[in-house]
C-alpha cells in the first residue's frame, strides 16, 4: 500500500521535486488501480489527472503532509487555484468534481482519512456549478493561463513550442488594447480538433508531472 503519510520535504525541510513527483505518481497510480478509479476509466479515457493536480497544488500552496489536508485547503485549491492555474474549459467542471469525489471515496476506504466525509460533502452538485462559473471567469485567470486560453481559443496549438512562439509573435505586434482584434481572424478549429487537442494537453500535463 502507498504510504500516504510520507513527507515530500528533505532533512532541511526544503521542497524535494523528486519526492513530490514520486508521491503524486504513486498515489494517483494506486487510485487508478482501485475500483473507484477503474469505474472512471469506463466513462472516460483516463483517471487521475485532476486528483494529481489536487495533490501537487496542495504541496505547492499549502505544504505539510497531504494526509492532513483540510476541507478549507480543498476548497481553496479547487475553487481558487484550479481557475487560476489550470487551462481547461468550464464544461469540464462536472468531470473534475466527479473525479475528485471518486478520489476521496477511494481515500476514505483505503486510508480511513477522518476528513473524507467533509471533503465529499464539499464536492456536491453545487460545487460543479460554482467551479463551472469560476472556470469561465477570465478575471480569475493567472497570467500564464490567460495567455494559454487566449491562444487555445484562437486555434493555436499551445501544446507545442511552435504554437507558443507563433502566438507570442502575433501578440508582440499589437498594443494591449488591440490584442483581441489581432487574433480575431485566426482560424478556429472544429469541435473534433479541439477534443483531440484537449486530449493531447492532458497527456502533456501528465508527462510534466513525471
Amino acid at each position: 500500500m502507498f504510504d500516504i503519510h510520507q513527507s515530500v520535504f528533505d532533512e532541511h525541510n526544503d521542497w524535494d521535486d523528486d519526492r513530490v513527483a514520486a508521491y503524486v505518481n504513486g498515489l494517483v497510480e494506486e487510485f487508478a488501480r482501485s475500483s473507484e478509479g477503474e469505474a472512471l476509466t469506463k466513462e472516460r479515457a483516463e483517471s487521475g489527472l485532476w486528483a494529481g493536480y489536487l495533490i501537487e497544488f496542495y504541496f505547492q500552496y499549502v505544504d505539510g503532509k497531504f494526509a492532513e489536508i483540510t476541507s478549507g485547503d480543498l476548497e481553496e485549491i479547487v475553487f481558487s487555484v484550479f481557475p487560476r492555474k489550470v487551462a481547461t474549459e468550464p464544461e469540464n467542471a462536472a468531470e473534475i468534481i466527479s473525479e475528485l469525489r471518486a478520489f476521496w471515496t477511494f481515500l476514505s476506504l483505503q486510508y480511513q482519512l477522518p476528513q473524507a466525509s467533509e471533503m465529499l460533502a464539499l464536492l456536491d452538485d453545487r460545487a460543479v456549478e460554482t467551479l463551472r462559473d469560476r472556470l469561465a471567469d477570465p478575471g480569475l485567470f493567472g497570467m500564464a493561463k490567460s495567455f494559454f486560453m487566449l491562444g487555445d481559443a484562437a486555434g493555436f496549438d499551445m501544446t507545442t513550442q511552435e504554437g507558443l512562439n507563433e502566438l507570442t509573435d502575433i501578440l508582440n505586434g499589437f498594443s494591449p488594447g488591440s490584442i483581441a482584434a489581432g487574433i480575431s481572424d485566426a482560424p478556429l478549429r472544429s469541435k473534433k480538433d479541439l477534443r483531440k487537442k484537449r486530449k493531447a494537453q492532458r497527456q502533456a500535463r501528465k508527462r510534466q508531472r513525471r
